[in-house]
């Protein structure tokens, strides 16, 4: 198959497919979870959307990948952090917000579009085997990453937990994990960190306003490709961004700021000396 046919069998205009896209962004998706801040109190416990997270490993050490201020605004006031785990089906899988460390980039003097806004939230090794029965944490750095050597498509998904489709209860919440296609970018550096600005819409079946929810998920490239020895679509990703802001959002269309992968490499040097020694203690 050709790259031609390739683009002809990949093109949404094509009722066929559908199906190659929704196994793309499930290979995709396998890394990203929803996260969730639960509050205890004498009247109820409280459920809330926190934003999304991104499932990865440095060392030896497995963290959730996210915008900082998802973890300042909402998760560290709260008891217990609930992620998603499994697929159309019920569960609960909360952790307790004291065994969760922050590390990574300082937390800003005010919260604006420059950041910095990217958290590294270290699991607790004995968490570890439960998540990895379900989802896959993605290896960082990306320095030994397999490239794709032969001819490709190439795309940008921006993966996040829009609030608009969720439902909740105080003890209960349905939520979806989307892909939005992020082919448009602008690129910025300031202050050593970068910035990439993605041009965000959202589509049937998806069709949302605002983009809350969004905060911490990944942007990814994705390379799709046919696999020489078998003649299937295969698809490879590599992390290349995390959203944190929003701007000019009308009718579900806008710009969605991510922290690039310097910024990303930024984070994992200041958090370093933690993952050489096992130091516990929580960044400021």
């Amino acid at each position: 198959m050709t790259i031609d046919e390739l683009e002809q069998l990949l093109d949404l205009n094509n009722p066929g497919s559908k199906a190659h896209w929704d196994r793309i962004v499930r290979e995709t998706g396998i890394y990203t979870i929803a996260l969730f801040a639960l509050f205890k109190s004498a009247t109820g416990d409280e459920l809330r959307l926190a934003g999304t997270g991104t499932l990865v490993v440095v060392g030896d050490q497995h963290y959730v990948l996210s915008a900082r201020h998802v973890w300042d605004k909402i998760l560290r006031n709260a008891d217990k952090l609930g992620i998603s785990l499994r697929e159309h089906d019920d569960h609960r899988y909360f952790l307790d917000i004291k065994a969760i460390i922050p590390s990574g980039l300082p937390k800003p003097s005010e919260w604006n579009e420059w950041g910095p806004d990217v958290v590294f939230l270290r699991i607790p090794p004995a968490h570890v085997g439960d998540i990895t029965a379900f989802r896959v944490f993605y290896r960082l750095p990306e320095l030994d990453k397999p490239r794709v050597e032969i001819d490709a498509i190439e795309t940008f998904l921006l993966l996040g937990t829009p609030h608009e489709l969720g439902t909740f209860s105080q003890t209960h919440a349905s939520v979806q994990i989307v892909a939005l296609p992020g082919s448009e970018q602008t690129f910025y550096e300031k202050n050593h960190l970068d910035y990439l600005d993605v041009e965000a819409q959202s589509k049937p079946p998806f069709q949302i306003t605002t983009f809350g929810g969004f905060s911490g998920g990944g942007l990814w490239r994705v390379c799709v490709y046919i696999n020489p020895r078998t003649g299937s679509i295969d698809s490879k990703a590599e992390l290349r961004g995390v959203a944190f802001w929003e701007k000019d959002i009308a009718d579900g269309k806008g710009t969605i700021r991510c922290h690039g992968r310097i910024s990303i490499e930024a984070a994992m040097l200041e958090m370093l000396p933690s993952v050489i020694t096992g130091n516990t203690e929580p960044a400021s």
